[in-house]
């Protein structure tokens, strides 16, 4: 049975498209993304659609991985797929001898696909000494970079839903729901954690709900991840815009255009004080298109 891949985000949706063309071919893949993001997730994906679905989806993971645990891990899934969870955890050595790998595979109809990821960024680990620049440039051919959840339009309520849906069923309880407050809540959370911290908070907030509709209330979330810059932003925003019956998603709005506007379009300049990045404030940006709004 394949996997499905939970998202209404257009980005993520043309990643996935991109990833299910290569899926059949032997080629080497790497993916990029904070932690938490789904690159496990979407490697499992690749390996589903791939011709060795039915063989062995191999995982290596671990602090530091040497020559030898590679060796055993080639030998394990041979005729399948091995992913590794963090590809800078390869020791100088192990590095040359993933290369030499990746160099001879082709020959060997049987050799396991290699799937990839990292939650570093590689470049600078090349520029550093740590990591091979000659097995950089191998596997970053394909780079498949998953966007983190904050940056992702629409998807933490749909993903808070399908952990609802999934979690009451393996329960054998009735599918829980989300009131409007609750919703709010979720999308106003920088989600540091990223899918997996979402996960987290949807099964803690069942166990503690008290009817068949989750409350704003039985959310508990950290601030860990939101900038000092951030937190400010959204406090003044609370205090100098809040009126009855206006939203989270109403003051976010009211912020982020006067803050383009005090920066006179400058979108660089309105992301970096705003403490997001460029690609989440145009993304908020083109949501306000949609309503109408001239930006």
């Amino acid at each position: 049975m394949k996997r499905e891949f939970v998202t209404g985000d257009r980005v993520l949706g043309d990643l996935l498209s991109l990833a299910e063309t290569v899926a059949p071919s032997r080629a080497v893949i790497l993916i990029s993304g904070e932690a938490g993001s789904g690159k496990r997730s979407l490697a499992r994906w690749i390996h589903d659609r791939s011709q060795r679905s039915n063989q062995l989806f191999g995982i290596l993971q671990g602090s530091e991985t040497g020559t030898e645990d590679l060796r055993r891990a080639f030998e394990k899934v041979r005729g399948g797929t091995l992913y590794m969870s963090e590809v800078a955890a390869l020791t100088l050595d192990a590095q040359d001898y993933m290369l030499s790998h990746l160099q001879t595979a082709v020959l060997d109809q049987q050799s396991p696909r290699i799937i990839l990821s990292t939650k570093l960024n590689l470049p600078e680990l090349v520029q550093g000494g740590k990591f091979k620049s000659a097995l950089y440039e191998r596997i970053a051919t394909l780079n498949f970079k998953i966007p983190s959840l904050r940056e992702r339009i629409g998807d933490v309520e749909i993903l808070a839903n399908a952990f609802l849906k999934r979690q009451s069923l393996k329960s054998g309880r009735e599918v829980m729901s989300l009131n409007d407050e609750t919703i709010l809540l979720l999308n106003s959370h920088q989600w540091p954690g990223n899918v997996r911290e979402l996960e987290a908070v949807i099964e803690r907030s069942m166990i503690i709900a008290k009817g068949s509709e989750i409350q704003a209330r039985e959310i508990q979330m950290h601030t860990v991840g939101m900038s000092a810059q951030q937190k400010k932003t959204l406090q003044a925003a609370a205090l100098e815009n809040w009126k009855p019956g206006r939203t989270l998603n109403d003051i976010e709005r009211t912020v982020i255009l006067e803050a383009l506007d005090y920066h006179m379009g400058n979108r660089t300049h309105t992301a970096k004080s705003l403490g997001i990045s460029i690609r989440t404030l145009r993304n908020k940006l083109a949501e306000y298109r949609v309503l109408g709004i001239k930006v």
